[in-house]
């Protein structure tokens, strides 16, 4: 079988030849071509990176480009702009102007967010009324573009709506502290602007319904000690039980990110019917053991991941990272609802033996 054929075999409930190896590696790419990554970019095809995929033997799935455009009607301006090493985010609007200011990071080939959108309350009126007038455009010739070029390497999942509500105020507007005062202090108003997200994302989400990918990933990046469980069950569960329905209804798969502390999480999200948990990470970086994973994700719930991202580079022996990929693809024993991925991504640093050494790890101990 192909990792397509795998993957999508996985999808279904059946069980491959062998656990699928998709992988993340574009955060390792460009770090190998001192190359920068450009945030909120809806990126073209990058064939020299799907072309590596295919040399060292692992799916694609990720960093491919968006399937939707985001526009804004009538008089709000949206201006994202790169000047050196600031990235800058800016919403223009009649009754006021917000900014985000990120700095580009060599270390962690990351942009660090040094000025949040949102300072206090009163912008979240400015934040409402662009949102009121955000809407997405579809453009389904792109996925189809990316199905040709990765080929049976491939099983793009479309993507275009990013960040829930609270995720979005956690990540990008506030940050972590300013948004858990915020709720506190301001819940009525913070309530408001977290559904009004959601309701436009769903737009969104409706859009990548009627497109023609297989998979649906909303990247929230969820890590249950910033998003709490019971504050995802307070602000996002509707929303996610509501997209789940909307995906399923439409024949396709819901994926959803959770790359950082998985606890408590994993049951949420098997409680919103979401299919696959994307870029899961075991300890020593996440929370949790893969057994702990699988105890609480049951056995319906497709794991995606598997890799601390520790165990990637040199300082952790080889012997030590076979046994810390064995320890994931032993999952299988318990169901056949596993993917070998990177948990979340293959970092700077790795050796290039240590990304094709994957694929002969699962050729040998991921085969049913």
């Amino acid at each position: 079988m192909t990792q397509r054929e795998r993957l999508l075999a996985v999808l279904k409930g059946d069980t491959p030849d062998v656990v699928p190896w998709f992988a993340d590696l574009s955060n390792w790419i460009y770090s190998q071509r001192k190359q920068r990554f450009i945030p909120s970019a809806n990126k073209e095809l990058d064939y020299e990176m799907i072309d590596f995929y295919k040399d060292v033997g692992a799916g694609i799935y990720l960093e491919l480009g968006s399937v939707l455009d985001v526009s804004y009607k009538g008089d709000v301006e949206e201006i994202q702009k790169i000047d050196g090493d600031t990235f800058t985010w800016t919403l223009k609007t009649p009754i006021g102007e917000l900014r985000e200011i990120r700095l580009y990071n060599e270390k962690s080939f990351s942009w660090d967010i040094a000025k949040r959108m949102v300072e206090s309350i009163s912008d979240l009126k400015i934040i409402r009324y662009a949102m009121e007038r955000k809407s997405y455009i579809p453009r389904y010739e792109k996925y189809e573009k990316m199905v040709e070029a990765c080929g049976e390497y491939g099983l793009p999942y479309a993507h275009g709506v990013y960040y829930s509500g609270l995720a979005f105020f956690i990540s990008r507007f506030m940050g972590v502290e300013k948004t858990i005062y915020a709720l506190y202090d301001e819940p009525e108003q913070m309530a408001e602007t977290i559904n009004l997200i959601n309701q436009v994302n769903l737009t969104g989400i409706e859009l990548l319904c009627n497109s023609p990918a297989e998979v649906i990933l909303i990247s929230d990046n969820l890590s249950s000690d910033i998003q709490s469980p019971s504050l995802f069950n307070q602000y996002s569960l509707k929303y996610y039980k509501k997209a789940a329905e909307m995906i399923h209804n439409s024949g396709k798969f819901f994926a959803v990110h959770l790359d950082g502390r998985a606890r408590g999480l994993l049951k949420c999200l098997v409680e919103c019917n979401v299919d696959v948990a994307d870029a899961v990470t075991p300890k020593p970086t996440g929370d949790m053991t893969p057994s702990e994973i699988r105890a609480e994700a049951g056995n319906r719930l497709i794991l995606s991941g598997g890799v601390s991202p520790v165990y990637w580079l040199p300082d952790k022996h080889e012997k030590d990272f076979i046994k810390h990929v064995r320890d994931w693809l032993d999952l299988k024993k318990i169901s056949p609802g596993l993917i070998m991925s990177d948990g979340d991504q293959t970092p700077p640093g790795t050796e290039l033996k240590r990304i094709k050494l994957m694929k002969e790890i699962v050729e040998e101990f991921g085969r049913y």
